[in-house]
């Protein structure tokens, strides 16, 4: 049996991040260690807990995902960030990624596409959708 994938997720809005954890949880892949409402708490929960992947909410308050996503990088190089916003405009992927996010999720992608996010990223290194991958090209 391989190890699942150890997760966690930055979102401000408790009924969007207990829905992510209980979602993910219940797939066989993939265990939630635990969620942070702001990028201070996650921070925080990083120095005891240290996951595979981060879901990253880029609007919280407190500290937001950009802030958070430049201290990661230095402190934490191996953890694979994935952006989840609600902002999908190319100027905001083409930052995100310029910062060392591997990948970048609308909060309108489906469960599958959640999923297939978080896998792609944890083998790969990296998933960008269509979309992402066009926004980078142009």
């Amino acid at each position: 049996m391989k190890p699942k994938i150890n997760v966690c997720i930055a979102e401000d809005h408790a009924l969007i991040r207990n829905s992510l954890i209980e979602f993910l949880n219940n797939n066989d892949d993939i265990n939630v260690m635990f969620g942070a409402m702001h990028g201070i708490e996650l921070l925080e929960q990083l120095e005891f807990n240290i996951p595979d992947v981060i879901i990253l909410d880029i609007e919280m308050p407190v500290m937001d995902g950009i802030e958070a996503l430049k201290i990661i990088r230095v402190k934490y190089p191996q953890i694979k960030i994935i952006m989840y916003s609600s902002n999908y405009t190319a100027s905001s992927i083409r930052e995100c990624i310029g910062m060392g996010a591997v990948g970048y999720l609308s909060k309108f992608a489906d469960r599958s596409e959640i999923i297939s996010t978080i896998l792609a990223v944890n083998n790969f290194g990296f998933y960008y959708s269509e979309y992402v991958s066009k926004v980078l090209s142009t």
